[in-house]
């Protein structure tokens, strides 16, 4: 096995991890990968204040518990009235014990 200094081991637990899977090598590459990138900063070339009128608030209930509450106020929330006539659509009459043209009996 390929003894590295404690210091490069350290450096990044991807390193480490291509140690053990890749070798030496790739261990060293992503070692010298990772110190070469630096890290990118944004730098406005214009004002960042807010205007002065911005007025920012949150929302004391995070996304997840406004949509449990929306959902138990609609349980809650009284049905549909139901239909005063219920008579079928389309004229159709309901087939009852006995109605319609066919035996209900097999022989």
């Amino acid at each position: 096995m390929y003894c590295l200094s404690l210091l490069e081991f350290n450096y990044s637990s991807i390193a480490g991890h291509l140690l053990l899977k890749k070798g030496k090598q790739n261990a060293m590459l992503a070692i010298i990968m990772l110190q070469s990138v630096t890290p990118t900063t944004y730098i406005a070339a214009h004002r960042t204040d807010p205007p002065p009128n911005q007025v920012i608030t949150t929302d004391p209930r995070n996304i997840l518990l406004r949509h449990f509450y929306q959902k138990s106020e609609n349980k809650l929330r009284p049905k549909r009235a139901a239909v005063d006539n219920l008579a079928p659509q389309n004229g159709k009459q309901p087939r009852g014990p006995g109605g319609g043209s066919q035996s209900s009996t097999r022989s």
